[in-house]
């Protein structure tokens, strides 16, 4: 669903938003804003939540208005947040450097339907949307989230191989043209003439006086 919607959206915006957006380099500026804003979200919401954490560590959980199963189940999310490792808390940033080589991927991916005049480009882009998503989460289901973030990083690598095997050779500077203008001398039959005229109108002369 995340695939279909985003990409959707990402090839609606070149078609009416960003229409002189064309470019190998201008698509990598639109996967990265992308990624960047959705970064920005989620660590916002990353805050929020620890500063809520932050200070029910020291509240008196039973003196709040939840039921016997909700102040259980609040007391075990506290007690496991703060006795994760302090490097765990990491992994929300590396996902998000990693998830961002996914979005230059596809927006240079969902470009090609422009480019190239390819509309199947698109589906493409769904499909490998859908594809990290799906990968990345089973990992996590059977494995946690060290393996799931390693996966996640084979495939940004893949993502980046991607951006790199669609950079187009028209991104490459015009090299101004060199100026073939050569100057032609003179040939040597019409010197030679010349003199020769030279020479008789002197001897002509000669005889005037």
């Amino acid at each position: 669903t995340a695939g279909l919607c985003e990409e959707t959206a990402r090839y609606a915006v070149y078609r009416w938003w960003i229409r002189s957006a064309r470019t190998w380099r201008e698509a990598l500026m639109f996967g990265a804003g992308h990624g960047g804003i959705e970064a920005i979200l989620l660590g916002v919401l990353a805050g929020i939540a620890f500063v809520q954490l932050a200070a029910l560590r020291d509240t008196d959980l039973t003196t709040l208005p939840l039921t016997a199963e909700q102040l259980a189940a609040l007391q075990k999310q506290l007690a496991d947040y703060w006795a994760a490792p302090w490097y765990f808390g990491l992994l929300g940033a590396v996902e998000r450097a990693l998830a961002l080589c996914l979005h230059l991927s596809l927006a240079v991916m969902v470009l090609q339907v422009f480019r190239r005049k390819q509309v199947w480009w698109l589906g493409a882009a769904i499909l490998w949307h859908a594809t990290v998503d799906a990968v990345v989460l089973y990992v996590f289901t059977l494995w946690g989230a060290y393996w799931s973030e390693a996966v996640l990083a084979g495939l940004a690598a893949v993502s980046l191989g991607i951006v790199l095997a669609l950079r187009s050779s028209e991104e490459a500077p015009l090299q101004e043209p060199v100026s073939t203008a050569v100057t032609v001398a003179p040939a040597p039959v019409v010197v030679a003439r010349a003199e020769s005229d030279l020479e008789e109108k002197l001897r002509e002369s000669q005889f005037i006086k």
